[in-house]
């Protein structure tokens, strides 16, 4: 959400990182009660305090440092606000680099690696040196050595000397980023490609998400994906990325997208030949002229997709009462909670530079094999095929160092 407002509404981003300042020495508390340095964000909250119970997909998400990080230079970087770097932004940096320094560890062989986190998709869970989370760390890294040495004084007054920016630096150089050769493509963690890839073919339209049907045993240990994970690296950290190494990666992770998020909205779930009639349909629900005239509508939408794509129907049914709720309130004020109803959101853009290879071939071939060195990764067999959509705004972050190469090399064994 804050890269959107600090491009579109950049007066109220600043609110939401003051609050995470605010929230400071709650952070610290809970880094020192996990053994840590710096701070440690939590992941769900409401006064500062982690809420989440569930350790692999709440606090083992230390990305959540990284990115409020991020929001911090991206704010800076796009607004000139001096006096917010300062005060606020500065403090956040250095907490969050502090965090990194305490969670990861140089190996002798293989770089500075951060094992045992959780990924921004929440159908992995506590993996080694996840992509997403290493280059959001470097960058945070980077971030504070480049904010400290901004504003050495305030700098200096929370205990930062010239030793420990030398230490980020240090790591965020030496950062482990995986990349397989044998795909050419980068796993979204150290053993991602080594798993198995999930059974779509046998999968049912009914049985999505696949968190309300299958155990997380079992998701933890496939090859598929909830969310953007490698994939929001791509954009997040585009300048660690050749193109080629972009359109490979992307083409590789988006046929492994369940898009089981409750965040997706309802078009992402259906091919695009069968757009213009579903809009057409939906419309006939958050358009419709009293609640009991739109459950109609949504039982011919039903009837009408239903059986071939259960899962976009079940976007619209699962949370009825909630998408009708304005039907409560006076028809006055009906078109702006509209407006703001999960069915009528829109989806992102078709990308235009990641088309689909017109044949599946074995995601095992090694990618010397593949029809030539600058074509995209084969599908994963029994990889579902969808429509690849990328972000609106896909702004590259700041250059900073290359954080891998079209001729990188996978990490050595360890020992």
């Amino acid at each position: 959400m804050l890269p959107v407002l600090t491009y579109t509404a950049p007066h109220a981003a600043p609110d939401a990182l003051r609050w995470r300042h605010v929230t400071i020495p709650t952070a610290v508390h809970r880094a020192r009660q996990l053994g840590l340095h710096g701070a440690a964000f939590p992941w769900r909250t409401i006064n500062g305090v982690e809420c989440s119970g569930y350790w692999p997909a709440g606090t083992a998400a230390f990305h959540v440092n990284a990115d409020i990080a991020d929001a911090a230079i991206r704010l800076v970087q796009a607004t000139g606000d001096d006096t917010f770097d300062r005060q606020v932004g500065l403090s956040l940096l250095v907490h969050t680099a502090r965090l990194w320094i305490s969670l990861g560890f140089h190996h002798p062989h293989d770089g500075f690696r951060i094992d045992g986190v959780t990924g921004p998709d929440e159908y992995s869970a506590v993996v080694d040196n996840n992509v997403y989370t290493n280059l959001m760390a470097q960058r945070n890294l980077l971030g504070a050595v480049a904010a400290a040495k901004r504003h050495p004084y305030q700098a200096a007054r929370l205990g930062v000397d010239d030793a420990e920016i030398a230490a980020w630096q240090h790591a965020a150089e030496a950062m482990t980023v995986p990349y397989d050769e044998r795909y050419g493509i980068h796993p979204q963690d150290e053993n991602f490609t080594q798993h198995e890839v999930w059974d779509f073919a046998q999968t049912r339209p009914d049985q999505y998400p696949l968190l309300l049907h299958f155990p997380y045993f079992d998701l933890y240990r496939k090859q598929v994906v909830k969310q953007a994970d490698l994939v929001l690296a791509l954009y997040k950290r585009a300048d660690a990325f050749t193109p080629e190494q972009k359109a490979r990666d992307f083409a590789y992770y988006e046929p492994l997208t369940v898009r089981d998020s409750s965040l997706a909205n309802v078009l992402s779930a259906l091919p695009k030949s069968a757009h213009p009639g579903a809009k057409r349909a939906l419309a006939e629900i958050w358009n419709a002229e009293d609640r009991e005239h739109a459950r109609r509508a949504v039982a011919a939408f039903r009837l009408a997709y239903g059986a071939k794509f259960g899962k976009a129907v079940a976007k619209v049914t699962n949370d009825l009462d909630e998408l009708l709720a304005f039907y409560d309130f006076p028809a006055e004020h009906w078109v702006h909670l509209r407006t703001t109803n999960p069915i009528s959101s829109r989806p992102s853009p078709p990308c235009a530079t990641a088309r689909r290879s017109p044949r599946v071939l074995d995601p095992r071939r090694p990618a010397s094999r593949w029809p030539s060195s600058s074509s995209r990764p084969p599908r994963p067999a029994g990889a579902r095929s969808t429509h690849p959509t990328s972000s609106p705004w896909s702004v590259p972050a700041p250059a900073s160092n290359t954080a891998s190469s079209s001729n990188a090399q996978p990490p050595p064994p360890r020992p």
